[in-house]
């Protein structure tokens, strides 16, 4: 519903608001994270950290983690060492692997370790990074952009027919141009 699109993107400028990454990057991210049924702030915001700590896009986390929540352990597993999180980081907390490396776990089971993990050793990562100049400046430019989204609010009422009006025109022009031989 309307109301619960307007909520949700209210919750991620928040969260925008607080990380290095922009408004569309984590707008993105928790999109795809809906698609492949991962999302949850406690998620999104794991993934942030992540992906803050080693200086890795948002979708690259995100991404990560919808393939091993897909049971694609091996391209998870890949990319999730890119970032720290190897499958010796996990038997700890009582994920199997077999010794070629293949999960043994359930998906679920190696999600929420890898969840864990993540807010164990990276946890306010987002915060730290926020507060260095290019997080300021990320920051700063959504700060920008929700301004002018607020006030565009306000104009596109009267700009709305306006544009309907000049595209008629468009159209009747392209109509009678294409009625010339």
């Amino acid at each position: 519903s309307a109301d619960k699109a307007k909520a949700r993107l209210g919750e991620l400028s928040r969260y925008a608001a607080t990380t290095p990454f922009d408004l569309p990057q984590v707008v993105a991210a928790a999109n795809q994270m809906q698609a492949f049924g991962i999302y949850s702030q406690r998620n999104l915001k794991a993934a942030g950290n992540a992906a803050a700590a080693f200086q890795k896009p948002i979708d690259e986390v995100v991404r990560s983690l919808a393939y091993l929540k897909a049971g694609r352990s091996g391209e998870a597993f890949e990319s999730l060492a890119r970032i720290g999180i190897t499958r010796q980081a996990l038997q700890p907390m009582g994920i199997k692997f077999s010794k070629s490396g293949e999960l043994r776990s359930s998906a679920e089971a190696a999600f929420g370790a890898v969840i864990k993990y993540i807010e164990q050793n990276f946890g306010g990562m987002t915060d730290r990074m926020s507060k260095t100049w290019f997080g300021a400046l990320s920051n700063l430019r959504d700060a920008w952009l929700q301004a002018w989204a607020k006030m565009g609010a306000g104009i596109l009422q009267y700009a709305t027919p306006a544009v309907q009006k000049i595209t008629a025109m468009v159209q009747k022009v392209g109509e009678r141009l294409a009625s010339i031989d």
